[in-house]
């Protein structure tokens, strides 16, 4: 039986088509169209992805919760189905396609679902408009702090380093590296076939390399989280990690977690950085049990 009484496990391991999907859309930022899902109706839930990742990370959890939220999982800049201009990965920027996705669609009391970058672009955006954020899940959280020395952390450096985002555009990741930096995202061999086999061809796209390195340029900026004490009334805060990752360290995480001071913190045993698709139940209730959650209070 499901871990989820409401949720038929076939729901929760079902992956749409991954080349778009059926429920795609868009919406012009700036002139450059963002692609992303949407069903159901409800309480709100927005899922925001990691570098090299895309919206398909979310899928067990899209299909399980559409039937009592509205969800939204979200290409960002650059991935996915989303537009790859030739400039504009900042962290400013990003947040700015946020904040001007849940305005566009009045989205308020909203529970903001990020894994890596995702999670640091959700903590940001909660900070700035805490008033429109129900709660935060924060996978893999990433700062300065949290990440690791790893083959997807020093490809993003060569790239930062030679900084020189016409070359990197028309640099393509050989299918084996792209295989290895997939194969160092997963802990176990639970992820589904179809979404590895997906992410791996995603990382060999053209402008893949010129997208990570640009926003790993940004990582810096981060470091403000590092030191974040969430206020009164601030959103209540969810992470979670897998004790196997080896992109992000989840023990910088556990002292993330010191400042961070999370209503719930979740470490998945045997999982890697990708939890949502190697522990997807889990993942899946995680979420839904912070989408009840109550808002900070003064100690």
């Amino acid at each position: 039986m499901s871990a989820l009484p409401w949720i038929d496990h076939d729901d929760v391991v079902t992956w749409l088509p991954l080349e778009g999907s059926p429920g795609m859309r868009h919406f012009d930022f700036r002139g450059t169209l963002i692609a992303y899902d949407e069903a159901g109706a409800g309480p709100p839930i927005v899922f925001l992805h990691n570098l090299g990742g895309d919206r398909h990370i979310w899928r067990a959890q899209f299909d399980a919760l559409k039937h009592n939220h509205r969800v939204f999982a979200i290409d960002l800049i650059g991935y996915g189905d989303s537009d790859a201009p030739d400039n504009g990965y900042t962290v400013e920027n990003y947040l700015a396609m946020v904040t001007a996705f849940l305005e566009e669609r009045e989205l308020r009391d909203v529970t903001l679902v990020g894994h890596c970058f995702g999670s640091a672009l959700s903590l940001l955006y909660a900070r700035r408009s805490p008033d429109r954020v129900r709660s935060l899940v924060l996978s893999s959280p990433l700062t300065p702090a949290t990440l690791r020395p790893t083959r997807t952390a020093w490809a993003a450096a060569l790239g930062r380093r030679l900084h020189i985002d016409s070359v990197l555009a028309r640099v393509r990741i050989p299918g084996p590296v792209a295989g290895l930096l997939v194969a160092e995202q997963l802990g176990s061999e639970n992820a589904p076939a179809e979404i590895v086999a997906h992410l791996r061809e995603s990382w060999t796209e053209p402008r893949r390399l010129m997208v990570t390195a640009a926003i790993s340029r940004e990582i810096p900026l981060l470091g403000e989280l590092d030191s974040f004490v969430p206020p009164a009334g601030f959103p209540p805060v969810t992470t979670i990690w897998g004790n196997r990752n080896r992109v992000l360290s989840a023990r910088a995480g556990a002292t993330l977690n010191s400042t961070l001071k999370p209503s719930r913190s979740i470490v998945v045993d045997g999982a890697g950085h990708l939890v949502m698709v190697e522990s997807p139940e889990q993942f899946t209730a995680a979420v839904l049990a912070a989408t009840t959650g109550t808002r900070v209070v003064d100690s």
